[in-house]
């Protein structure tokens, strides 16, 4: 079906809803996943990416890079919530940061799944708990060309970047605190 206006999707129950209509006009809205999955396959152009509580958003199409000016992973220390790219794409946000906060649990906050996938640009680190898991899903490469950086307002204390998976992963971009 085609959305067209400002205002905001979200998958908030424990199933999984599929956009795919790449005409939805959707320059001032808002997607995201609560709970369940979302998954964005040639739908619209949002200018905002949310993940919350236990929420999977998948991107699964490079489409969302024009109007895009925020992707947040969790804004609670306790969310398990996770941003997936999938189907091959290569530069899906165009650029915009993807900012994610910290979490108090051994989660993954980003994964790549079904192909080889990259992320380019930047990951900012956000305050909340002290883990960031990066992960490649079995069966598929993950080229994290990103740098990734605290936000600059980190707490002192240690703060765990792990990069897990069963797929094959690259870093090539820079990572500091």
């Amino acid at each position: 079906n085609l959305i067209t206006g400002a205002g905001g999707v979200f998958n908030v129950g424990t199933g999984t809803t599929i956009l795919t209509n790449p005409n939805s006009d959707m320059l001032q809205s808002t997607v995201g996943a609560n709970n369940g999955t979302l998954i964005l396959n040639a739908a619209g152009f949002p200018s905002q990416m949310l993940v919350n509580a236990t929420g999977v958003l998948r991107v699964a199409t490079d489409n969302y890079s024009s109007f895009l000016t925020n992707v947040s992973i969790n804004s609670n220390n306790a969310d398990t919530g996770a941003l997936e790219l999938s189907n091959g794409v290569t530069n899906p946000f165009a650029g915009q940061a993807v900012n994610f906060a910290g979490r108090n649990n051994a989660t993954t906050g980003i994964r790549s799944t079904n192909g080889s996938n990259t992320l380019p640009g930047s990951v900012v680190l956000n305050t909340g708990g002290s883990e960031y898991r990066i992960e490649a899903a079995a069966g598929g490469t993950f080229n994290v060309t990103a740098n990734i950086a605290g936000n600059g307002t980190l707490a002192a204390g240690a703060r765990n970047l792990t990069f897990a998976g069963a797929g094959a992963g690259t870093m090539s971009g820079a990572i500091s605190d």
